[in-house]
């Protein structure tokens, strides 16, 4: 697969924000399913509960005082007002969304920083390709995401091969679309903190700049039952610190994601 050039990328990164990153646009695919109350007490059920239900859902009218979001369901069911219903339940799915690929962008990132440094270690690799699949199969089915190309960078994550040069290029474009996917083009534009990000993608070894990369990952991801401080926006230094990271990374994943 072709790396994302930067002039591509953000172009399809605009799309891809006015659908995910604002939270009162729905797309024709939710115009045509009308979620239930039944639907509503699913997303309670689902393993990506307790790490979702606290975030916090912005409404016209509450723009100052955000509820979080089990508030948000408990209150829609309660009145059984069918457009609040509707709203609730994709907020839902937006929020298992971002999460699901907020860690997509950290496994490639240290898998990247990982394999970098040396290829002679295939349970690694397996490792990697077995948890993509638990990220994969929790969006592959979900009726709010159209972002089809996302979830094929997740789905070639779990075919890496042996060769090292391709292993590589496929694990940076999985990387570089994230990234692109959590900056949009109104910030490469007007923030002067990716003044020199149209240089990344030309870098060898790709070097992320730190400023890009504390944007993207500082203070995520959010977990009941883990330190919240992982640091993930620090560069590692060296094989073993990126090894530690992605370890970290892949047993949140394996705490969190409850599929096979």
């Amino acid at each position: 697969m072709k790396i994302f050039t930067l002039v591509v990328a953000t172009a399809l990164i605009t799309a891809c924000s006015v659908i995910f990153i604002t939270k009162s646009r729905t797309d024709g695919k939710q115009s045509i399913y009308k979620p239930t109350i039944k639907d509503l007490k699913q997303i309670q059920n689902h393993f990506l509960w307790h790490y979702i239900k606290d975030e916090l859902v912005h409404t016209p009218f509450e723009t100052f005082f955000p509820k979080p979001y089990y508030l948000y369901v408990e209150e829609s069911i309660i009145t059984k007002v069918e457009s609040r219903i509707n709203r609730s339940y994709w907020r839902g799915m937006q929020f298992i969304i971002i999460r699901t690929y907020r860690y997509t962008l950290l496994l490639a990132l240290f898998a990247y920083e990982t394999i970098k440094y040396r290829m002679e270690q295939p349970y690694l690799l397996q490792v990697i390709k077995k948890t993509a699949r638990k990220l994969y199969k929790t969006v592959e089915t979900l009726r709010f995401d159209k972002m089809e190309d996302l979830r094929t960078e997740i789905l070639d994550l779990t075919k890496l091969g042996d060769n090292h040069r391709i292993v590589l290029k496929t694990i940076t474009s999985t990387m570089n679309r994230y990234i692109l996917y959590f900056i949009t083009n109104y910030q490469i534009e007007k923030n002067r903190m990716f003044d020199n990000f149209s240089s990344y993608l030309k870098n060898q070894p790709i070097i992320l700049p730190v400023e890009v990369r504390e944007y993207l990952l500082k203070g995520i991801p959010t977990h009941r039952r883990f330190n919240p401080l992982f640091n993930f926006h620090v560069p590692p230094l060296g094989y073993s610190e990126a090894l530690y990271k992605l370890i970290d990374v892949i047993g949140l994943i394996d705490s969190e994601y409850l599929v096979e």
